[in-house]
């Protein structure tokens, strides 16, 4: 990732193909005050719609497929969600999601 476009929250920047939300080093990012302890990014090409069944079927070792660390603040979750539905890199199956995600939690 260019400096230029290292930042926390939303780059979108299709002419250089980037298309991501950075939840930065030591930044509060969950009700609890959880920090990642090194830049973290969510690429969306990578995101995939999948129902919570599969993933509980296919990761059901809590603790050691995956750690639940918290629920991302109401504005952390906001900002990432209005990200992906600005990114041309999201489906619109996936965008149709999250408005319909926004609507049902209030979310605006």
């Amino acid at each position: 990732m260019p400096d230029d476009l290292l930042k926390h929250g939303c780059v979108n920047v299709p002419e250089k193909l980037v298309s991501c939300y950075i939840f930065m080093q030591n930044i509060p990012v969950t009700i609890s005050g959880f920090c990642f302890e090194r830049n973290t990014f969510i690429y969306y090409y990578q995101i995939l719609k999948l129902s919570t069944n599969i993933l509980r079927e296919t990761y059901n070792k809590i603790d050691v497929d995956y750690e639940i660390i918290g629920m991302l603040t109401d504005d952390e979750r906001l900002n990432l969600i209005n990200c992906l539905l600005e990114s041309h890199t999201v489906t619109q199956k996936i965008k149709r999601f999250l408005i319909d995600y926004k609507k049902q939690n209030s979310l605006s």
